[in-house]
């Protein structure tokens, strides 16, 4: 008989473990596997690490990471433990600003079919989160370069770390990113989202600004950003922009993000809508999200009965 594989059999042990939440049990075992030399136990190990809240742990994932630093594209392929390792480190808020220093510059090429392929992307994005947490004092400079990031995970995180930076000239990176354009609407909500955690009352009608974009998915991106912030102001320059709206492609995306502010008068707005000739199945699907709220839902529900609309019927209760 075949001997099995070592390292599926430590991936299934520590497998064994994902309902297990006594620290006395978990300790020894993860001790052990985050000395290993496999990228893939030492990953698992560390996913497990964090979950639990292990963070005395932390010591010994910095001293493996460093060891995965060496000659890391044969070492830690996928760049796999690193990743998790740092994941863990960020959550535990663990003073290693080496650590996280080296990691948001780590690029590792790995070959693929016709090329090759960034793996540490994610990497750099988290130790971005990282420095972050820490209050490293030059941690602009570092999210400076990687917001304008090859990879788009890597750009997604920088936009997020800049978000949790509480400073103003953040706000003005953020700003600088979204005027260079040419990039994806995860991109734009993530600069959205953290300019309003930056500066909301400032920010709004700023982002408010991109609701009259050429681009849909940039326009959806403002909308439901402004729709989330909970802002005095955002059914208002929602409203506005939904009344002077041509494009139909960013017509639902405009009515959720309506749904989404949960004002009084959002709410009225919407439900008077839904009898109207082209947003009306819309507005009944903005309304689902809100479908939870018994009040809503009768105000709908009335006045669905009151139209006695079959397509507009099915539509609210397909949610």
């Amino acid at each position: 008989m075949a001997k099995r594989d070592r390292t599926l059999e430590r991936l299934d042990e520590l497998g064994a473990l994902k309902n297990e939440t006594d620290h006395a049990v978990l300790l020894p075992k993860l001790r052990a596997a985050i000395d290993e030399k496999v990228n893939l136990i030492v990953a698992k190990a560390a996913d497990l690490a964090r979950k639990n809240d292990l963070s005395s742990l932390a010591p010994q994932m910095i001293t493996a990471f460093d060891r995965f630093m060496h000659n890391a594209e044969k070492t830690d392929q996928g760049c796999a433990a690193k990743t998790s390792l740092a994941e863990a480190l960020v959550k535990f808020n663990a003073d290693c600003r080496d650590v996280f220093l080296i990691g948001i510059r780590h690029i590792q090429l790995e070959p693929v079919w016709g090329g090759s392929r960034d793996t540490a992307a994610k990497l750099r994005g988290l130790c971005a989160l990282g420095l972050v947490a820490l209050g490293y004092k030059d941690v602009l400079y570092e999210l400076a370069d990687l917001l304008f990031d090859d990879d788009v995970e890597a750009r997604q995180l920088a936009a997020r770390a800049l978000g949790g930076t509480g400073v103003d000239s953040a706000a003005l990176l953020l700003r600088a990113k979204l005027a260079a354009g040419h990039d994806s609407a995860e991109i734009y909500g993530e600069c959205f989202a953290s300019l309003l955690s930056l500066q909301p009352n400032r920010s709004i009608e700023y982002i408010a600004r991109y609701l009259s974009n050429l681009d849909a998915a940039l326009v959806e991106a403002a909308a439901l950003s402004i729709g989330a912030s909970r802002n005095a102001k955002a059914f208002e320059l929602l409203h506005a922009a939904y009344q002077s709206n041509h494009n139909s492609e960013v017509t639902a995306p405009l009515l959720l993000a309506i749904a989404t502010t949960r004002q009084r008068e959002a709410i009225d707005f919407l439900i008077e809508e839904i009898d109207d000739g082209q947003g009306g199945p819309d507005a009944v699907s903005a309304l689902r999200v809100l479908k939870s709220d018994s009040e809503i839902a009768k105000r709908v529900e009335a006045k669905l009965s009151e139209l006695n609309d079959a397509t507009r019927s099915r539509r609210w209760r397909s949610g």
